[in-house]
């Protein structure tokens, strides 16, 4: 069982990734940013109705998609035309829908073997997107409006996601059937910061069974809290990208009590590199490998 188990709701529609701000004159164009960069104030002079908070949403995702992964990634993991790449974890197939978009001469496959990922994928987030503009305050016709620049009605994903875990020789080898050969590149996407250290290694064994491509790891990179502010339970898995370096983070229990992150028996490895040698390591927005 992972840290955060995803196959239930709660952790997915509690999500606050992206927050819209929206003027009272709602047939402008909405703005975004993102509430872990807080400042800029967007539509300045304008009155504004309270900020509508989403999470994984298509429109954002795709935006991101498109514009930084589409960029960078490929380049920085040596992605070149004719190449197989297996995307494990890219939930509703978003990441290699726009990197097919950018690259179309390689074979991009998804895979996602959580349930309720794969119960999701041909529905709508209209009512989803509802509850959420409603809830910032917005009224009357102006629902209708803001849902029109945030959803189209169409399914969330557009592309097949494979419902494989790789963990057996007919799994990989319906993922190779797919991708038309092995992979050239195996890629996991965001997935080892939810998962415990035995689960990542699990997984990776089992991408290095698929070919004798690289495998690549995107995380999010160790982070220590603001001021020091411990942790609350269930804390994620942080490590360090490559630099065997102390986490001196602390995690407080809903007792209270506090422990070091160093501590964890199931998250020990201080560094993606230190639990997983033989992969390269990549940090989300950046995607500038690391082996």
């Amino acid at each position: 069982m992972p840290i955060v188990d995803f196959n239930d709701p709660a952790p997915w529609d509690s999500l606050r990734i992206w927050r819209f701000q929206v003027t009272r004159a709602i047939h402008a164009d909405i703005a975004v940013n993102s509430p872990r960069v807080p400042g800029k104030s967007v539509f300045d002079g304008f009155p504004n109705i309270p900020p509508i908070h989403v999470g994984f949403h298509r429109f954002m995702m795709m935006r991101e998609n498109r514009g930084n992964v589409a960029s960078k990634m490929p380049r920085s993991l040596n992605i070149t035309s004719g190449d197989r790449v297996l995307l494990m974890g890219d939930v509703y197939g978003w990441v290699a829908e726009a990197l097919a978009e950018a690259m179309p001469s390689v074979s991009w496959v998804s895979s996602d073997d959580t349930p309720l990922t794969q119960a999701r994928n041909s529905e709508t987030e209209t009512t989803y997107l509802r509850s959420r503009i409603t809830a910032a305050g917005v009224t009357g016709a102006d629902v209708d409006t803001v849902l029109g620049k945030l959803d189209d009605g169409l399914p969330r994903s557009r592309r097949t996601v494979l419902d494989e875990d790789a963990a057996d020789n007919g799994s990989r080898q319906r993922i190779r059937n797919e991708l038309g050969g092995a992979p050239t590149h195996a890629i996991t996407m965001g997935m080892y910061n939810f998962l415990f250290d035995s689960e990542a290694a699990d997984i990776s064994a089992r991408l290095h069974d698929m070919g004798t491509g690289p495998v690549f790891h995107v995380v999010n990179p160790f982070r220590k809290p603001a001021h020091g502010n411990p942790e609350l339970e269930p804390v994620l898995n942080w490590k360090h990208l490559t630099e065997d370096r102390v986490r001196d983070t602390m995690i407080r229990d809903s007792d209270g009590n506090t422990r070091s992150l160093d501590d964890e028996p199931n998250i020990g490895a201080r560094s993606w590199k230190a639990l997983l040698p033989n992969d390269w390591i990549v940090p989300h927005n950046t995607y500038n490998a690391h082996f």
